[in-house]
């Protein structure tokens, strides 16, 4: 792919976690979002998982010293870690980020992963699923800013806020992906997914 505006295949969602710590609930919850998706959505669209420190997702610091909005060519990025996320973004069709709330924000991490790029996220239908012991709303509030208005992405019109105890945020639990208290959140999270398949041009409700 020699140019950003390439044809984009449209049976793939990327699920890109927003936090590389350790130990966290990152992955459980981006596991739980990963195989609802797989049962409630039609068995021919992909679902790829992608964590902050697996390629193509680790990028560095943003070094590159012309703006993400002034590259129309996949070549014109100053390294094959930037080439290969941009492509991995072209190739999804809906995106879907799962992220903490840290400090009333989002991990810094995710949002260096969507400064490296620009045009790539133009128009791309996206769903927020956040966390935190309130459910990250203020973490949600941002990436709504960063996300629709800044990256110009379609997002859904419901975010999935998860509120998770305290035993998963200080003590010594975590998320697993199977665990009974998400359940609570599976309505939220059908109908903002229902929303999602329809901004990606399939039909609510459709059969797996």
């Amino acid at each position: 792919m020699s140019s950003l505006t390439s044809t984009i295949p449209s049976k793939r969602i990327g699920i890109i976690l927003g936090s590389s710590r350790k130990g966290g609930n990152a992955m459980g919850i981006a596991s739980w979002v990963s195989a609802f998706l797989k049962k409630n959505i039609p068995s021919d669209v992909e679902v790829v998982l992608v964590d902050p420190i697996t390629a193509p997702h680790p990028l560095g610091p943003l070094l590159h010293p012309q703006m993400p909005s002034l590259v129309k060519e996949l070549s014109d990025y100053p390294t094959q870690a930037i080439r290969d996320w941009s492509t991995f973004v072209s190739t999804c069709s809906a995106i879907v980020v799962v992220s903490p709330q840290f400090n009333w924000g989002y991990p810094g991490e995710l949002k260096n992963a969507l400064d490296h790029l620009y045009y790539e996220w133009h128009g791309k239908p996206a769903m927020l699923v956040t966390y935190g012991s309130r459910g990250g709303a203020k973490c949600a509030e941002q990436l709504r800013q960063v996300m629709g208005k800044g990256l110009k992405m379609k997002l859904v019109g419901r975010d999935v806020l998860v509120a998770l105890s305290h035993d998963y945020i200080a003590g010594q639990e975590r998320v697993k992906g199977e665990d009974e208290f998400l359940k609570a959140f599976e309505e939220p999270l059908k109908e903002a997914s229902d929303e999602l398949y329809e901004l990606m041009g399939g039909e609510a409700n459709a059969p797996a």
